[in-house]
């Protein structure tokens, strides 16, 4: 089962010490982030409503190819 880091970002001295938790209990550590964007808000709460739907969903649910 893999197991999911839900962040704005993958960061460079938490994500390596994940990694090392991860492996240690035999999981995969997966990303769930919003795609990379120059602006840290869409502007639209009903675009914002679906992109935090769409990362629950994501974060929330189990694949069968992970």
């Amino acid at each position: 089962m893999p197991a999911r880091w839900c962040g704005s970002r993958r960061s460079p001295e938490i994500c390596p010490r994940l990694d090392r938790i991860a492996k240690g209990a035999g999981l995969v550590l997966r990303s769930v982030k919003r795609s990379p964007s120059a602006s840290p808000a869409t502007g639209s709460a009903k675009a914002h409503e679906l992109e935090q739907k769409t990362l629950l969903a994501l974060a929330f649910t189990i694949a069968s190819n992970n």
